[in-house]
């Protein structure tokens, strides 16, 4: 009985993931992993039972032969192996009528765009960065079009036949009927109840994806109208419109005022493919979906190998996420990784000035205007000493050039003679100089080193901060100073590309109180830097199998810190669970992400902070942080900021920081506010009380006081 009850429930349980693998595979259609979106989809198909059929009878094989061929099972499990399988079975059973010897050939098609799946998602990942979408399906539904003529027994179907009868005919507006056939046309129905499936289910999805897609077809038609375009199939040009909007607005690039400019400009490309294709294509054969693919493989190659990436179009990776998901992961990376990439240091030690930097007027122009030349200053600011005729007058020359991330030792340059005051040397411009590979296609390069003062070698691993030599005056250098850029090809004189500094403290000569600390960003000419330097994390000194017990406004509250399989770390409180992620790095602390209930202690901590540098300094630490937040907004409001982040809109947390240590403590002061992003400004909404945090070594933090509320560490 236990053994017949474990192989029924193993049977239940294989079922029930077949039936979630096929409802996956309609909705991947659409970009989604929803699964009642799938649902939805699925009864679209079947308004016209018929293609219904053939759709499901192929996803079913398609799935099938994909476990059979041993192929990921992940990937099977996403559906990425089922939607095209799907697709190509909606287009088979549309054109040609429904029999046993159709769904034999249907058996045949799925199989062979499995492989053909297989093989071009292998390709498109390795040569393009992305999937190959649904290039299978319009391969293998184009080549039995083509096949179509030598059939004897399988015959094609008028195209006309394909609509249906439209019973809903003339309940809408006609550019709302015409949205509707547009949307059942993706599966090949042309009728307005699958198109109304359709949209319930996309709505179930997401909000954004949905109004996307309005736009699209709304950009298309417009398009046509405004030029004329003589449209033998509009819904075919349609979902082609409406494919191309979601894709690039929201699905590859995340939601923004960029990404609807270029899904409005993608969804033209794919129009005018469309109407050029349709042209070219005589009887049987059909566009299908090649306008939207060819349109938004162009977009995202063009986007992918931008040399100088811009904010406004940011490209997502990873599987298919709602459009909502993908902002959201948007804000959390962006909090964490102001702060993306490498954390670049300043490659010296102590104050330096930054004399030539982004766009100098000397030599930073052109493939070179991303790079800063650094010559250390006195306490007085100034550059050298007595009348700097000498390379020895300068403070620069001589000292230690670090490496500002890890890496390894490309290729050196050690022997040029270093310039007296005054002169260069055109010839070997870059003069000494050491190129480190921190990662495939990113390098820096450290120029105008001291003749003889490299020690380290080709092949050597290096760690941020190692010395690689001493700064001289070699190459066209007329005084000591170095030189920083980072490019992406390892040979000398390599344009360079931008990149941000992090954990950088900015000395203002005319403020004797206070150190500006910047988490990560570029710097101004004429600046003085320095690292943040010496910094103790054991203020923020939480340790795994220990409780902190606080008292929130009264009331008891335990911390505990967690690591999960990946090595992230998490303060996690109860009763009352919120569950904040963080990393303590170089002597900063840095808030990930923040989930669970916001009526507690740690979510007020959390929501109140975006990084603190625990830095010894004598001086106060100021800093201001602006990031996208939902913390403390109320739910339906920042859902209604993700819609309206398509036309630029959106919520931002500002934190006006500062901070001391003061012996065993470190005390922070953050004032919160919030404001409204709109294009070229932001417009303060409300101002919060200031927030003060005292912070102990060796303890963490003690207490949080904000307005009425405190936090008090037992």
């Amino acid at each position: 009985m236990f053994m017949a009850g474990k192989d029924n429930h193993q049977v239940v349980s294989k079922v029930s993931l077949f039936l979630n693998l096929i409802l996956l595979s309609y909705a991947k259609i659409f970009f989604s992993e929803n699964k009642i979106t799938g649902t939805f989809i699925l009864m679209a198909t079947f308004v016209t039972p018929a293609i219904g059929l053939c759709g499901l009878f192929a996803g079913i094989v398609g799935n099938l032969t994909a476990y059979l061929l041993g192929i990921d099972r992940q990937s099977i499990r996403q559906g990425l192996y089922g939607f095209n399988c799907v697709l190509a079975g909606l287009a088979i059973g549309s054109f040609y009528g429904v029999s046993i010897k159709l769904l034999l050939l249907i058996a045949l098609c799925c199989m062979l765009a499995t492989l053909l799946t297989l093989l071009l998602n292998n390709l498109c990942y390795t040569h393009l960065g992305f999937s190959s979408m649904s290039i299978p399906f319009n391969i293998i539904t184009g080549l039995v079009l083509l096949m179509g003529k030598f059939f004897t027994t399988i015959h094609l179907t008028e195209r006309v036949s394909l609509m249906g009868e439209n019973v809903l005919l003339g309940t809408f507006p006609m550019p709302i009927e015409t949205f509707l056939e547009a949307m059942s046309a993706v599966l090949f129905q042309g009728n307005m109840l699958s198109g109304i499936l359709v949209s319930i289910g996309i709505l179930i999805y997401s909000r954004i994806a949905f109004v996307l897609m309005v736009i699209g077809f709304v950009v298309g038609t417009a398009v046509v109208y405004f030029f004329g375009i003589n449209v033998v199939d509009i819904k075919q040009a349609g979902f082609n419109c409406i494919f191309s909007a979601l894709a690039i607005g929201g699905v590859w690039l995340v939601p923004s005022a960029g990404s609807l400019g270029m899904a409005t400009l993608t969804t033209i490309f794919a129009l005018l493919i469309s109407v050029s294709a349709t042209a070219l294509m005589s009887n049987p054969l059909y566009p299908l979906a090649w306008p939207f693919n060819i349109a938004v493989v162009l977009v995202l190659y063009g986007l992918k190998n931008r040399l100088y990436p811009s904010t406004a179009f940011n490209l997502h990776t990873g599987h298919f996420i709602s459009p909502e998901e993908n902002l959201g992961k948007q804000k959390e990376q962006v909090r964490q990784f102001k702060y993306k990439g490498f954390a670049i240091a300043l490659p010296f030690y102590g104050r330096w000035k930054i004399t030539q930097g982004i766009d100098g007027q000397h030599t930073h122009q052109e493939d070179w205007r991303f790079a800063y030349d650094f010559q250390a200053v006195d306490a007085g600011g100034n550059l050298y000493k007595d009348n700097g005729t000498l390379r020895e007058d300068f403070y620069a020359y001589g000292l230690p050039v670090l490496a500002s991330a890890e890496g390894v030792i490309e290729s050196i340059e050690n022997g040029i003679a270093d310039n007296p005051i005054g002169q260069v040397n055109t010839e070997e411009r870059w003069g000494n100089h050491v190129i480190i590979k921190h990662a495939e296609n990113y390098y820096s390069c450290l120029a105008h080193l001291a003749q003889g003062s490299i020690k380290c070698a080709v092949g050597q691993t290096i760690k941020k901060g190692d010395r690689v030599g001493l700064c001289g005056n070699s190459g066209r250098s007329p005084y000591p100073h170095i030189h920083l850029q980072f490019q992406m090809h390892p040979h000398l004189s390599a344009p360079s590309i931008f990149f941000e500094f992090s954990n950088i403290c900015i000395v203002e000569e005319t403020n004797n109180i206070a150190i500006l600390f910047l988490p990560k960003g570029i710097l101004e000419e004429e600046t003085i830097v320095q690292n943040m330097g010496q910094s103790s994390e054991q203020f923020f000194s939480y340790s795994l199998n220990q409780e902190w017990v606080y008292d929130f406004n009264g009331v008891s509250e335990i911390w505990k810190m967690e690591v999960d399989f990946y090595g992230n770390t998490t303060l996690v409180s109860a009763p009352k669970i919120t569950k904040l992620s963080y990393t303590v790095s170089n002597g900063v602390l840095r808030m990930n992400q923040l989930d669970g209930k916001r009526t507690t202690g740690l979510y007020l901590f959390g929501s109140l902070i975006s990084e603190i540098p625990f830095a010894n300094h004598e001086k106060e630490l100021q800093w201001i942080t602006m990031d996208a937040t939902d913390y403390g907004v109320n739910t339906a409001f920042a859902r209604l900021f993700d819609l309206l982040s398509l036309i630029g809109l959106g919520l931002i947390r500002r934190l006006d920081c500062k901070a001391q240590c003061r012996g065993m403590e470190f005390r922070v002061t953050i004032r919160p506010s919030t404001y409204l992003k709109i294009p070229f400004k932001y417009l303060r909404l409300k101002q919060y009380p200031f927030a003060e945090f005292i912070f102990v070594n060796n303890v963490g933090l003690k207490t949080i006081l904000f307005g009425e509320k405190k936090l008090e560490l037992r």
